[in-house]
């Protein structure tokens, strides 16, 4: 049945099987995904879990049934659903800071494209929107986490898309620590204007460079002008 199915010509689309609630299957154009939702009740708050059990092909249908009830019944008492990550202290910088700070120092200062400014932002705004308020550090002590949402958007939205989103996230939470690995060596050292420092792009610095040449230029011929010899048979 699931062999039968048509490849989607663009994006994806879902079928759902109807004896197995919650049960269905993710059809892209080149692969077909058997998948499984549930929810359960923790803590007094109500979780939804995605999970995908195999790809169409590699696993009969049947054993595919046979699998996604088991799932179903883990998500269902709260097995495979994990704590939200506690709230940051105060002093932490959160990952939407974080996303602030680095757009402005690594693409607007660099003048990254605009498409590249704009798949940055999607990424961070719609795919990641429910991190904006955990830190990153919280996210690099955490990789299962990390790797739990890769696979979620694996699932949801292709694996282009996921490896597209942790590249984002991994450059801004890189940039980050470099920040923070600065921060504490300019303290030591008594130097912490290096850290403040903007690293202007090449346009930028030659755009300066020829201010400067204006600037000289210009104040020399003052000084030319300004030291001339006075006209012949004039006193001084």
């Amino acid at each position: 049945m699931i062999d039968r199915l048509p490849p989607a010509i663009q994006g994806q689309y879902i079928v759902r099987d109807e004896e197995l609630r919650g049960f269905f299957v993710v059809v892209g154009a080149k692969r077909k995904t058997c998948t499984v939702q549930g929810e359960c009740r923790k803590n007094g708050r109500r979780h939804h879990r995605k999970v995908a059990i195999g790809l169409a092909g590699e696993i009969a249908t049947r054993e595919a049934r046979v699998q996604a009830k088991a799932m179903l019944a883990k998500i269902a008492s709260g097995e495979l659903v994990q704590d939200a990550p506690k709230p940051p202290p105060a002093s932490d910088v959160t990952l939407r800071q974080a996303w602030d700070r680095y757009r402005v120092a690594n693409m607007e200062r660099k003048e990254r494209s605009p498409a590249t400014i704009r798949n940055y932002t999607d990424h961070v705004e719609r795919v990641l929107a429910d991190w904006h308020d955990v830190p990153p550090k919280v996210l690099g002590d955490n990789p299962r986490m990390v790797a739990e949402r890769h696979h979620q958007i694996t699932v949801a939205s292709g694996p282009c898309a996921a490896n597209g989103a942790m590249r984002t996230l991994r450059a801004i939470c890189g940039w980050r620590a470099d920040c923070r690995r600065k921060t504490r060596r300019a303290a030591s050292t008594g130097t912490p204007c290096a850290v403040a420092t903007p690293r202007w792009s090449s346009r930028t610095c030659r755009a300066g460079s020829a201010r400067r040449a204006t600037s000289d230029t210009r104040s020399g011929a003052s000084s030319i002008f300004s030291h001339s010899s006075p006209a012949p048979g004039r006193a001084r």
